[in-house]
């Protein structure tokens, strides 16, 4: 499961001035994401919790999904400098990513209250829903416009659930299957063939998981950001489209284009599989893709609250009482 994988310590005793440019720009990049999260959150807490006493957990799913371009670099950067690590941390990001998408879903439902009052306003607005949504659905044109019922609303609901549970039983096998040692020979060593076929079909099942749940999240986002237009509905469900395809659609092509990238790898440091060489590569891309989309999420935190005429005045008064 590791062979090829340098370790941190080969990564940086024998490597290349070129490495070492990119791991300082590596480096600048996470460090500015963390800034631009410490910024976001000092600017978005306070705001939070003056509009959202009586929903906690709202607030908490807001700043999840605030965090999630950040999460998602650093274990980009823990991947490309200590790439035996990729497994674990795959695990903990994919986790993070499945649960921001759900907690994205239930802060339409809680804007509106619940499922129920979300139908109730759809219906009393005359606001049609559709199945047809990026990326799964998107070339169906044939699907027809329905009335956003409370039963189709929660069909939306599940596609995006699902995806949660999935996730977690992928994760777990394929770090199960070596740790169990059943498709390993005599010397301990996994049979590649069988190795391959069983990770491609969890990759195949968990692309699907999480293109099928993005699918029902954009149907619903579709549906309902004209009436959440102060939220900057639109606007966040960007950021997710990004990170699901830098986080998820992104690296699945480079895994299948794995074995003809293989020789466009450095001499040092020393990469000694296909699977190494896309897992870092991958990893490379990410790091700059999730700051970029960092920089986005905080503009957008950020005109959410300067759109708020309420809490201006509610800042402005605070500020003169304090004089």
């Amino acid at each position: 499961m590791l062979m090829g994988f340098p370790t941190f310590v080969e990564i940086f005793t024998d490597t290349s001035p070129g490495f070492i440019v990119l791991f300082v720009f590596a480096s600048l990049s996470l460090a500015a994401s963390l800034v631009l999260l410490i910024l976001g959150n000092r600017v978005m807490i306070p705001y939070l919790k003056s509009k959202l006493k009586d929903d906690a957990l709202l607030h908490r799913m807001i700043i999840m999904e605030a965090n999630l371009p950040f999460v998602l670099c650093l274990g980009a950067f823990i991947t490309a400098f200590a790439p035996r690590l990729h497994a674990l941390v795959n695990i903990f990001t994919s986790i993070y990513f499945v649960f921001a998408l759900f907690g994205f879903a239930r802060m339409i439902f809680n804007y509106f209250g619940s499922v129920g009052k979300t139908s109730d306003e759809l219906l009393e607005k005359n606001t049609q829903m559709s199945y047809q949504a990026f990326p799964l659905t998107v070339c169906f044109f044939c699907l027809p416009k329905l009335q956003a019922s409370k039963k189709h609303l929660k069909i939306l609901k599940i596609l995006v659930q699902q995806s949660v549970l999935l996730t977690f039983v992928c994760t777990f096998v394929d770090a199960a299957l070596i740790i169990d040692g059943s498709i390993c020979n005599q010397m301990g060593l996994p049979n590649k063939e069988i190795l391959a076929k069983i990770k491609y079909t969890i990759l195949a099942v968990d692309l699907i998981s999480a293109l099928t749940a993005m699918t029902g999240l954009t149907a619903l986002a579709n549906c309902t950001q004209e009436h959440l237009e102060k939220y900057k509905v639109k606007q966040k469900f960007t950021m997710f489209k990004l990170c699901l395809l830098f986080f998820r659609i992104q690296p699945a092509i480079i895994n299948l284009c794995s074995k003809s990238m293989f020789h466009t790898r450095p001499a040092t440091p020393v990469f000694g599989t296909a699977t190494a060489w896309s897992t870092a590569f991958n990893s490379y891309l990410q790091i700059f893709e999730f700051f970029g989309v960092q920089i986005l999420m905080a503009l957008v935190l950020l005109s959410i609250r300067r759109s708020d005429d309420d809490y201006k005045i509610t800042e402005n008064s605070n500020a003169e009482e304090e004089r």
